[in-house]
């Protein structure tokens, strides 16, 4: 069996799933302490928080309360000092108060807090080994989710994946998923550029800011949109320069800085332009892959800019972005075309 057979079931092309491989996982009285820890020692961005059938037992099994993600937590804590912009120091009493309130959130049940409660009142998407097949796990990790009730959507990025009697056996996340597709049987579709497979969104398109402009309108262009990056372009437009998303965006944004920093400049914060953020048009989908799934990082993107870098001035020309999603779209397509064109 192959990915590209959508009506595939998982256990036969996630074969890991019952390997009996450590999940990483948290109760809803386990502390923001532990749950930065566990982000950051394991180089994870998404954590399920599990009510267990038997509070003793560390076994995975019972109800999936929500998956809480890196996103999730950089809304919550206060950036880590070295991100600071020298430009624009902090005042003596707003570093006392950052220290206060880390240490004070740091130490609280993960459901004391507010919006980690409210994610937990909200249905999560998950997959059963028996029964759900590839298509549907394209189909989540595409698709995102506007709770009832709620002004705001969500993405799932690392779906549960539920065995029997309750028990969570593994995780598939989009970066399992992109290497699953970046496989030697899929040749034809890999060695094809980005261009070539029409997997990127064009610029004229795409929501654009210039370095000039500020935090909280890239905050409210993200908070009204699905999408989660914003190319960063010179004033003219005429060359791209950074990128920024909903995880930088918010990392700045906390009740106390929030003053200080809602007029910087996105110049100061934007990731600038580099060989792990940015592809060209002319990249084949293969290499795209690994750009976007990169060995011994944690720092795995999940939107690459596309850009042409001039010869005259060495600058970088903008002509899209290109997401995880994208190339799941285009993948599909190209593995199923008469489903594709009915």
């Amino acid at each position: 069996m192959s990915i590209n057979n959508m009506e595939a079931r998982i256990d036969q092309e996630f074969p890991e799933l019952l390997q009996n491989r450590p999940l990483r996982w948290l109760k809803p009285t386990d502390t923001v302490d532990y749950l930065d820890a566990m982000i950051d020692e394991f180089k994870i961005r998404h954590v399920p928080i599990i009510e267990p059938i038997d509070p003793k037992s560390d076994e995975p099994r019972g109800e999936l309360k929500t998956v809480i993600s890196k996103t999730d937590l950089v809304k919550l804590l206060t950036p880590p000092n070295e991100l600071y912009p020298p430009e624009f120091p902090l005042t003596p009493q707003q570093k006392s108060q950052l220290r206060k309130f880390n240490e004070e959130i740091s130490a609280k049940c993960l459901n004391e807090i507010e919006d980690f409660a409210q994610l937990m009142t909200i249905p999560v998407k998950t997959l059963s080994l028996n029964n759900s097949k590839v298509k549907d796990v394209f189909k989540d990790l595409i698709d995102p989710v506007k709770p009832e009730g709620q002004n705001f959507t969500r993405r799932y990025r690392t779906l549960c994946v539920y065995g029997d009697n309750q028990l969570i056996v593994g995780t598939i996340s989009y970066t399992d998923v992109l290497r699953k597709i970046n496989d030697p049987n899929h040749t034809q579709f890999l060695r094809a550029t980005i261009g070539q497979n029409i997997l990127f969104k064009k610029r004229e398109d795409l929501t654009v800011l210039t370095e000039d402009d500020n935090l909280l309108r890239a905050r409210r262009i993200l908070k009204e949109n699905s999408f989660t990056h914003i190319p960063i372009t010179t004033a003219d437009g005429r060359f791209v320069t950074g990128i920024v998303d909903d995880v930088i965006v918010n990392t700045f944004l906390h009740d106390i800085t929030l003053t200080q920093y809602s007029k910087l400049p996105l110049k100061y914060i934007m990731l600038p332009m580099n060989e792990r953020n940015s592809v060209s048009p002319g990249t084949v989908t293969s290499k795209v892959i690994e750009t976007f799934v990169p060995p011994n990082s944690k720092d795995r993107p999940t939107a690459l800019v596309v850009c042409t870098k001039d010869s005259d001035s060495g600058k970088f020309t903008f002509d899209g972005i290109i997401s995880y999603t994208d190339i799941f779209r285009g993948f599909q397509k190209w593995a199923n075309p008469q489903s594709a064109n009915s």
